[in-house]
């Protein structure tokens, strides 16, 4: 859409249908000392409009316009949300409209580009003379982080309309637009303004008005407004609030038409939430387009996407209105790592070839094989469960197998529990396990069954799923285990931590006085020439899935795909420091002293943006411990590679009888 012809009301047409609070820190500067700006302000008033419009209780906004938008008072209205009296399911906002700027990095702070992105207040001083310097990005997310960790999972948004927003200028363009930014290129950051700044990647959403080195813009005419916050604004107030995810979000402001050098992102780790709340989208069926080629029917999601050959899909002609517009169904033939060659199923069956197709996953090509025993007291009830559950993707993708047959889970009747023994030869031909460690659910528990049931298809499917080509050896990974906690929660150092990945097996050394441990983890790119997307998991033996997040996490329009998290010759750091991603604390989950636990680590690499989040999942268990968040030139085809390294954990003894070194 032309941006000129946007008539403009910031108000929603339909407010949310949920309960919160909002709590909120607005700012908008128009009249700057030097190169002054026009609709700053505006855009600030808008926006709280457009907060005030969604319905939900506004407890409390701190409007900051102009001269009153000093760095001071800026960062006291930030910190002052620490004392509110805020709740989880609240929504804390920042809105930010006026200059932007970046400046270098100090000695010892590493950055992609060697610069830090900053956000000018009104008494901006170029000389960072005492409490006028810029509003450093690392600020902002340092207070967002302190938040979420007082007041227990709050989830921020952060709304920047300014230049080097991604990461946080207006100015003019050949059209009249004016750019909103301060040339700081020149200038060094003191080291003593980033002391003690930390960052969580969970604390917060950050909306940026374009990539790091990019310039924002505002206009005008029918528009007298940012570029970016008109786009948003307007989305918003078209949509249904109450089901429009980010992830929509970018893919409905791709149509507009934004300056050549204004590539608006999103920052952040939660695909499916709801824009501008913390409420989760209800999970749907993954649709995927389709489109007949010279090949056959081709499917624009592969291997990436974890298809294997052999999956089923029905077809339909309008993805708004699936269970009217089936008209038949693929079977995978050929995967590669993001299309799919599919043919029609049964076989000589024919499909339309003259409208848009799209397709939903009904079967998976590699099922979970499960064994229940006939003479089990369960026998018929759990059979049960399989087949009158199969409209579930998940349960439709589970075998039953016959005693003679090769399995990977097994359910046993023990006392009144329902006990799941390992067969996946992986964990236990190879690793010695026997059966979920400490996890059992009630054997006539028809409800909770089924709830495990669907998780363990979904954990074994996503462990061994197949690799297009056989992966290069570009990849290490790093684990050293820093820091031990006991029973009585002292926190001791390791004095000496060494790379405990061996071998590709990482040995993880309980105390028999350690309760958990601190570990940190280091993703390398030993390539020198290709630079990869990547994604990591930790598969547990409770069946839960953790993803391993990563600070800069970036989505942008369609047009303009993600940057690789993971640069040639570089590395990815899990320790809590700088840029990287958090440490780990990792549980055992039973006290016993005589037992080895296992988890796999599940690092997926690619060459295209990958979007693997829908992998993550919580564990179905009712009881028991959670482990996680506590040379060549480069290729131009797609290469789409994982590794999974086992993580074997347990007390000393137990894992030097194991063979630890």
């Amino acid at each position: 859409r032309m941006l000129d012809h946007i008539l403009f009301n910031a108000s929603l047409n339909k407010p949310f249908s949920y309960r919160s609070r909002i709590w909120a820190v607005s700012v908008g500067i128009n009249n700057y000392p030097t190169e002054p700006l026009r609709f700053s302000v505006r855009d600030a008033d808008e926006y709280e409009k457009f907060l005030v419009s969604t319905g939900l209780t506004v407890k409390k906004i701190t409007s900051l316009r102009n001269e009153k938008a000093t760095r001071k008072a800026i960062l006291e209205a930030l910190e002052a949300l620490l004392e509110e009296d805020l709740r989880p399911e609240d929504l804390v906002h920042f809105y930010f409209a006026g200059h932007g700027s970046k400046a270098k990095a100090p000695a010892g702070w590493h950055t992609e580009d060697g610069k830090m992105e900053m956000l000018m207040a009104h008494d901006f001083d170029r000389n960072f003379t005492k409490g006028r310097g810029g509003i450093l990005d690392l600020e902002v997310g340092d207070i967002f982080r302190r938040i979420d960790e007082k007041k227990g999972g709050l989830i921020g948004t952060v709304f920047l309309d300014c230049c080097n927003s991604g990461s946080g200028t207006r100015s003019d363009n050949s059209s009249g637009a004016r750019v909103r930014g301060f040339n700081m290129e020149d200038y060094t950051i003191p080291a003593d303004a980033l002391r003690g700044l930390k960052l969580n990647p969970r604390s917060h959403i950050l909306l940026a008005a374009c990539e790091k080195n990019q310039k924002a813009f505002e206009s005008g005419g029918k528009i007298s407004h940012g570029y970016f916050t008109h786009v948003v604004l307007d989305i918003m107030k078209n949509a249904d609030p109450n089901t429009l995810t980010y992830s929509d979000l970018i893919k409905r402001w791709a149509p507009y038409e934004f300056d050549p050098g204004q590539t608006p992102r999103i920052e952040g780790l939660y695909d499916d939430l709801i824009a501008f709340t913390n409420q989760r989208a209800p999970k749907s069926p993954l649709i995927y387009d389709m489109k007949h080629t010279s090949e056959g029917f081709k499917l624009q999601a592969g291997s990436a996407s974890g298809i294997t050959k052999g999956a089923k899909f029905s077809v339909h002609t309008d993805n708004q209105r699936i269970s009217e517009s089936r008209v038949g169904e693929v079977v995978a033939v050929t995967v590669q790592p993001s299309t799919t060659l599919c043919s029609p199923f049964p076989e000589g069956s024919d499909l339309r070839r003259d409208v848009p197709l799209y397709a939903i996953q009904t079967l998976r090509g590699n099922p979970l094989k499960l064994f229940i025993d006939p003479k089990d007291a369960h026998y018929r009830d759990w059979t049960a469960i399989v087949k009158e559950n199969s409209d579930d993707l998940r349960i439709a993708s589970i075998r039953l197998v016959e005693p003679n047959e090769e399995a990977d889970l097994a359910i046993t009747t023990v006392g009144n529990s329902a006990r799941f023994e390992y067969r996946h030869e992986r964990c236990r031909r190879q690793y010695g396990l026997q059966h979920l460690t400490g996890q059992n659910a009630q054997a006539d528990d028809k409800k909770h069954m089924l709830q495990v049931l669907c998780s363990a298809a979904h954990f074994f499917y996503y462990l061994d799923p197949d690799n297009v080509h056989d992966p290069p050896d570009d990849i290490d990974v790093v684990c050293h285990l820093v820091k031990k906690i006991t029973s009585s929660k002292e926190e001791i150092k390791n004095p000496n931590p060494r790379n405990l990945n061996i071998n590709n097996i990482i040995r993880l050394p309980f105390d028999d006085d350690a309760e958990s441990v601190i570990c940190t983890f280091e993703i390398k790119n030993k390539n020198r020439s290709i630079s990869y997307h990547v994604e990591a998991f930790m598969f547990d033996d409770n069946l839960k899935i953790t993803k391993y997040d990563y600070p800069v996490k970036t989505h942008i329009s369609p047009h303009h795909p993600s940057e690789p998290n993971l640069p040639a010759g570089q590395s990815l750091k899990f320790d809590g420091s700088g840029e990287s991603g958090p440490a780990r604390k990792i549980s055992l989950f039973s006290s016993a002293s005589d037992l080895a636990e296992v988890g796999f680590l599940k690092v997926y690499y690619s060459t295209k943006p990958i979007e693997l989040g829908y992998i993550a999942q919580e564990t179905p268990f009712k009881m028991g411990g959670t482990r996680g968040d506590q040379g060549p030139a480069p290729m131009d085809r797609e290469l789409f590679f994982s590794i999974t390294i086992p993580v074997l954990m347990g007390r000393v003894s137990v894992l030097e009888d194991n063979g630890m070194p």
